[in-house]
């Protein structure tokens, strides 16, 4: 990252995404309001896209009580908070997309998979099904909402919800 980040810098970009060797994770790093260069982990993406998509579900009067959202047991239960503070259902699983994909097999046709992640910097929405950890629509995603990354980061400081918790961090990438 420290290449992107120094030109970045060069260039005044607010949002860097960058993936493994074989674009199937995606990391992320944004400009704070003192023009630092911040980090954000996997579980922080996690909880930024999944409030994302429930919340525009909600704008967008999609909701019939019957959505999901899926987290493994080595991500932060924050998510958990969130699910709960908008009224969805989560299910934790086995660490890998391989079990994130079986939850979403067994409650086909009970309910509706709008997202799920890892830790380790992975998503999945329901969008993109099949069930596959694809760096390539992952980044697609991340940068279609970097405006709302970059607002949600500039927020996280004044805002005593959920976010601030494990909010972004401080220190500089």
């Amino acid at each position: 990252m420290a290449m992107a980040i120094a030109k970045a810098k060069e260039v005044g970009a607010d949002l860097i995404l960058a993936s493994d060797p074989d674009a199937d994770r995606i990391g992320c790093v944004l400009r704070d309001d003192n023009g630092e260069y911040v980090l954000i982990n996997g579980n922080q993406i996690v909880m930024i896209l999944l409030n994302y998509i429930m919340t525009r579900n909600k704008e967008m009067g999609k909701i019939t009580g019957n959505e999901y959202i899926v987290k493994t047991i080595v991500t932060t239960e924050t998510i958990k908070s969130i699910a709960d503070k908008n009224g969805f259902k989560m299910y934790d699983c086995y660490t890998g997309f391989k079990w994130i994909a079986a939850v979403i097999r067994e409650n086909e046709g009970v309910g509706r998979y709008l997202g799920g992640g890892e830790e380790s910097y992975g998503f999945l929405a329901e969008d993109e099904l099949p069930p596959d950890a694809s760096g390539y629509l992952y980044q697609v995603r991340l940068f279609s909402r970097s405006r709302y990354l970059v607002g949600t980061q500039r927020q996280v400081r004044s805002r005593g919800d959920y976010r601030h918790h494990e909010g972004i961090p401080r220190q500089s990438a």
